[in-house]
């Protein structure tokens, strides 16, 4: 068998959760007196883990800071970081241990085009999931079960997930095709908030 890779979701992110929290403290001072004061604590977290922290002295002083500290750690990403997708399931957000890894079969772009076999020919990549996620459904051109192979135990049969979230369906009726702009108009004021 070729080297394995791990390869990550195309919907990975370094931070899956960014905190912001005012932390008050009371300065004691003999020489300017005493008072409460406080900052602005921003904490990036990858899988249940604290990454990154910053602190600012107001909210809007730290929302400014936060993007900065963002984009400071996106390379290299975080060690840390690295570690926690070692053993942990590669659906984003996931804190749960691995416990099935799937060799990918054949690799897409980010747009959805094929990769030709030659691009992968020194190794085969692979992602890994917990049981809950072991199953991927059919969407996804790269990330669906028909596009895995089990390289341990696990199988998308082994799902433990009982989440559902059907997508909406809106129909709409007319007489006429120049009667289908009024109709949907009026069904997108029936669905709004």
């Amino acid at each position: 068998m070729k080297n394995l890779h791990h390869k990550r979701l195309p919907d990975w992110e370094t931070f899956d959760r960014i905190t912001f929290e005012v932390v008050p403290r009371y300065k004691t001072s003999g020489l300017s007196g005493d008072e409460w004061r406080q900052h602005v604590e921003i904490t990036f977290w990858h899988k249940g883990e604290a990454i990154v922290t910053a602190g600012a002295r107001d909210m809007q002083s730290a929302l400014l800071l936060a993007g900065a500290k963002y984009l400071e750690n996106q390379g290299p990403i975080p060690n840390e970081v690295i570690k926690l997708d070692e053993t942990l399931c590669d659906q984003p957000s996931c804190v749960r241990t691995a416990e099935g890894r799937f060799r990918i079969k054949e690799e897409f772009s980010e747009r959805g085009f094929k990769l030709h076999a030659d691009e992968s020919r020194y190794h085969d990549s692979y992602r890994q999931f917990c049981k809950k996620h072991v199953r991927r459904g059919d969407c996804s051109r790269e990330d669906s079960d028909d596009n895995y192979e089990a390289l341990d135990a696990a199988t998308p049969g082994d799902s433990t997930n009982v989440e559902e979230s059907p997508a909406g369906v809106a129909a709409v009726s007319v007489d006429s095709p120049d009667d289908i702009a009024a109709a949907v108009a009026s069904l997108a004021r029936e669905v709004k908030p």
